[in-house]
């Protein structure tokens, strides 16, 4: 991926024609583009059309753009996803502060990648979504001055369930950016939400649904390298929070709101998760 500004890759399936095509979006350092499709043996580019999957697919399938000749880099790249080694990994680009980041879903995860001085650093430590391979993302942070070098922290969430009860832990991973890769330096706990399922009419951690009890925090990098933590989101219903028993278990909410404590400003080291430190392969905070 030396040449390429980012670059998104997965495979869609069709439902209505029950086939599945492969596809791929890239920009490379010299300003070209292109997006492509592969349905069969054919693949048809047309002038680069973005990164998000939804619209690529609707662009793609619609055949309304003209194509364009197949860049040597489309060819190359196919070939590679469509070898048997590969054939699982998909690329999803999230462009924000911290600048484009790619998370490469793999067999028993993801890992990140993100691109300084003309090169990739991807992480080494897959990152699982718990009950899902891929974990939902909420954005990426320049964390520089809060670590002293140059480090980039991503938000992402997993999520467990027992009976009909789903938790989810949102937590902002600080990843120090090296020469050859992203070196995890431990990860903070932004956001914790607990989900009832009833009748399956609302999709989890749906913030608008009544039996769902959640706080978010949204960290901040302040002048002076601390971190600002302030509240992203919250919704908290005084009718689940009464609520002690559901389905044989039993409803605790005491860590949700104890998130609202850490509102304000922190040195990074002093919010790491404590419990990261009982693995001698992490660096344990400054004092």
């Amino acid at each position: 991926m030396a040449d390429f500004q980012a670059l998104t890759l997965f495979h869609d399936l069709d439902f209505d024609a029950d086939t599945e095509s492969l596809v791929l979006s890239a920009q490379l350092d010299d300003g070209s583009g292109a997006s492509c499709i592969k349905q069969t043996a054919e693949l048809r580019c047309v002038e680069f059309a973005g990164y998000t999957p939804h619209h690529l697919v609707a662009a793609l399938r619609k055949g309304d753009r003209p194509a364009i000749a197949t860049p040597a880099w489309a060819e190359r790249v196919a070939r590679m996803a469509e070898a048997k080694e590969v054939s699982d990994v998909e690329i999803d680009v999230f462009l924000g502060e911290g600048g484009p980041v790619l998370m490469i879903r793999e067999l028993d995860g993801v890992v990140f990648a993100v691109r300084r001085d003309r090169r990739w650093r991807v992480s080494t430590v897959p990152k699982s979504g718990g009950k899902s391979i891929t974990p939902a993302y909420f954005g990426s942070v320049d964390l520089s001055r809060a670590t002293g070098g140059s480090s980039i922290g991503v938000i992402i969430s997993s999520y467990s369930k027992e009976s009909c009860v789903r938790s989810e832990t949102v937590e902002l991973v600080v990843m120090q950016i090296e020469d050859d890769e992203l070196a995890e330096l431990g990860s903070v706990i932004v956001g914790i939400g607990e989900w009832i399922y009833t009748d399956g009419r609302h999709a989890p951690f749906d913030p608008k649904d009544p039996n769902h009890y959640r706080i978010q925090l949204r960290p901040r990098v302040q002048h002076d390298g601390r971190v600002r933590l302030e509240i992203e989101s919250r919704h908290t219903p005084k009718a689940l929070a009464k609520r002690r028993h559901v389905c044989g278990l039993e409803l605790t909410f005491g860590d949700i709101d104890q998130l609202t404590g850490l509102i304000g400003h922190h040195r990074l080291g002093d919010l790491y998760r404590k419990d990261e430190w009982d693995d001698e392969s992490l660096p344990a905070p400054d004092d």
